[in-house]
């Protein structure tokens, strides 16, 4: 068994070239696996044990970086399948369509297993707090499509609700014009949202649909100009030094906006501000352009995906054993890093090894 370990740890970090074309793309799964850490940090809160101001700074700006990263990568690569005209509309074709219900059945899966599983913690609660009633059931039940199952599962609940929508848009509009008015749309949701303590009219619309569909809110105005930036991408003809010295000096803008909100308007500190889109997008330009090599990147992918679901659940059952509140928040961050990969590993290693075992492709 432990050859067994050593020799997957070796086909992760072992720089060896592939002869695919997913050799340009291992530094995207790198970059996820990095990042499914920097979403632990945010449910950690890292530094919160040394400063409260550095702990908001790096986990609701650093670190959400990661999550709209993982945005505009699941754009980039479900988009790259798809048949586009010359108009730059997608083609209403049998394939296309077939891709996007392969994409759907697939991230569905994904999240309805990860409700059933995170049930378990809810009902726990339920009982713990005397309120395990029919009532709850149905308010986990209407959550799991207006808001989320869980925290974190928002993610998944939001690209199958993204995705498709770019598609039926893509349908009637072509690429340009759905770029064009996300970007309106995402203006608008910072007036309404982040920038709100600017006069807007029908702030009132908006808050009625983030009060009741709250996912579908965050999808409009968050999620699809996101995603959009995926579209985009193959368009641009920069170098990797260029995309390089972008990111670094929108990520520098990008917190200097988040810090001056915190300060200023501290109830509306977010994440989305006006200087996020172009941030992510030469992040994943800037990543994507390096080209790395690894042996096997599917394992990389998985253990990433495993540690982003997972680690919520992993940081419950830890909560039996220790007080969170009682240790410092870097430790907590780091024991809940290790437990997360190193059952993720071992979930992996379990799906490669064993064919009985291949049910497990529905958790990663």
């Amino acid at each position: 068994m432990e050859k067994y370990i050593a020799n997957h740890l070796t086909r992760l970090f072992v720089g060896v070239k592939c002869l695919t074309d997913r050799q340009n793309y291992n530094s995207i799964d790198l970059a996820k696996l990095i990042g499914s850490f920097l979403v632990i940090a945010i449910h950690t809160n890292i530094f919160i044990s040394f400063s409260e101001t550095f702990n908001w700074y790096f986990i609701n700006l650093f670190c959400r970086i990661a999550v709209y990263f993982f945005f505009i990568v699941s754009a980039y690569f479900f988009f790259q399948k798809i048949q586009f005209n010359e108009n730059g509309k997608i083609k209403n074709c049998k394939d296309n369509w077939n891709t996007l219900k392969k994409y759907f059945v697939r991230m569905t899966t994904l999240y309805l297993v990860w409700t059933a599983i995170y049930l378990i913690p809810n009902i726990v609660k339920w009982y713990q707090e005397n309120c395990l009633t029919l009532a709850n059931f149905k308010g986990y039940i209407l959550s799991v499509f207006l808001n989320s199952s869980y925290y974190h599962l928002w993610f998944l609940i939001s690209l199958i609700y993204a995705i498709p929508m770019m598609f039926i848009m893509l349908l009637l509009i072509n690429k340009r014009a759905l770029i064009v008015i996300s970007l309106i749309v995402y203006i608008v949701g910072l007036l309404f949202g982040t920038y709100c303590f600017i006069e807007t009219p029908f702030n009132g619309i908006y808050d009625l649909l983030s009060k009741y569909w709250p996912r579908l809110c965050t999808v409009i105005f968050d999620v699809i100009p996101i995603c959009s930036l995926a579209l985009v991408c193959d368009s641009i003809k920069t170098t990797k030094r260029i995309n390089a010295v972008l990111a670094i000096l929108f990520l520098a803008g990008y917190s200097i906006e988040g810090m001056m909100l915190y300060f200023l308007a501290p109830n509306q500190a977010s994440s989305y501000n006006a200087i996020l889109l172009p941030t992510i997008l030469f992040v994943f330009l800037a990543i994507k352009s390096i080209n790395l090599p690894l042996r096997n990147p599917m394992i990389v992918r998985k253990s990433s995906t495993l540690i982003y679901c997972m680690h919520p659940l992993i940081m419950w059952l830890v909560s039996f054993f220790v007080d969170s509140s009682q240790i410092n928040s870097l430790l907590w961050f780091g024991l809940i890093s290790i437990l997360s990969f190193a059952i993720s590993l071992l979930i992996v290693m379990l799906y490669d090894k064993f064919t009985f075992m291949k049910f497990l492709k529905y958790v990663m």
